[in-house]
């Protein structure tokens, strides 16, 4: 099913030391004795289901600030379930040592959270982590909200990471984040959070672009055997996404169901149009047998 909307630029994006209404930061311990830290935005009334947001590379959960409130507020459990090494995480700063760790995390996080039926939302490189994680939780995963899917980057993207690839085999030194500012939206006042976004990943280990590049190897591969619904949310003006291949990949799936929307923002787009992202991702929820209010008060 295919339809495309208007949006409104969203600008009331906070600082990240601002304290938030109805906002917490828990820790958890994971398998190796790692201290997660991760966000959660508590539901306004009885939660009906929980939704877990997961961040790209360079990003963290506080990206999701905007649609977290909005989806929250439809009495939706939410959760921003920040990397180790990343956002939040201090410790081994811009590092991962393997993709199974980081998966045990998720599902740390997920045991300790869930409330009501489960659905994750990856952005950006979180769509990876996603499809990664959905065999392991089976039946007890409703759905998969793919926002801006980072599963076949642009040709731009692929050239300014393929120095920083190159260079993978250990854990040091660290290499310089090439993603800029401009390669995520074309709003000036979001480009300028951005920018002074003292979480975001200026820096990663070799070893880190070594695992990621292996779970996208990896979600790629589990594309075809996907089964649960998909929300595929694409950004038209996406210059970090190959959006083309992307549909193209998607149209061949024949075990889920896919639906899919085209709208007209950048690569950020929860940082251009939370309202409308909470509004489509609610619509789609219902249809899944959630109930929930129409819309985002």
């Amino acid at each position: 099913m295919w339809w495309s909307c208007n949006g409104v630029m969203c600008t009331s994006q906070k600082p990240a030391s601002s304290i938030v209404d109805d906002e917490l930061v828990k820790e958890i311990e994971c398998e190796d004795g790692y201290p997660l830290r991760y966000r959660v935005w508590l539901e306004r009334g009885p939660a009906r289901a929980t939704l877990v947001l997961l961040n790209g590379i360079m990003s963290h959960s506080e990206w999701f600030r905007e649609l977290a409130t909005f989806l929250a507020a439809q009495h939706l459990h939410v959760v921003g379930a920040d990397r180790r090494g990343s956002g939040l995480n201090q410790k081994d700063r811009g590092d991962l040592p393997a993709a199974n760790l980081l998966l045990s995390d998720l599902q740390r996080v997920v045991d300790r959270e869930v409330t009501g039926q489960l659905f994750l939302l990856g952005w950006c490189w979180g769509a990876v982590l996603a499809l990664n994680a959905a065999p392991a939780f089976g039946s007890a995963l409703k759905g998969v909200v793919l926002l801006a899917p980072g599963l076949l980057p642009s040709t731009e993207v692929r050239s300014v990471m393929k120095g920083a690839v190159k260079h993978a085999g250990g854990k040091l030194p660290l290499i310089g984040n090439p993603l800029i500012e401009e390669m995520f939206t074309d709003r000036v006042e979001v480009r300028e959070w951005i920018k002074n976004d003292g979480l975001a990943l200026r820096a990663f280990t070799p070893r880190l672009l070594d695992v990621s590049q292996a779970m996208l190897l990896s979600a790629n591969a589990r594309l075809s055997k996907v089964s649960h619904p998909i929300l595929l949310l694409l950004a038209a003006h996406d210059r970090m996404v190959n959006n083309e291949a992307t549909l193209k990949a998607f149209k061949k799936l024949w075990s889920a169901d896919v639906t899919c929307m085209r709208l007209p923002y950048n690569h950020a787009m929860q940082l251009e149009a939370s309202t409308e992202l909470a509004s489509n991702i609610v619509q789609w929820l219902i249809q899944q047998q959630i109930p929930l209010p129409a819309s985002p008060r």
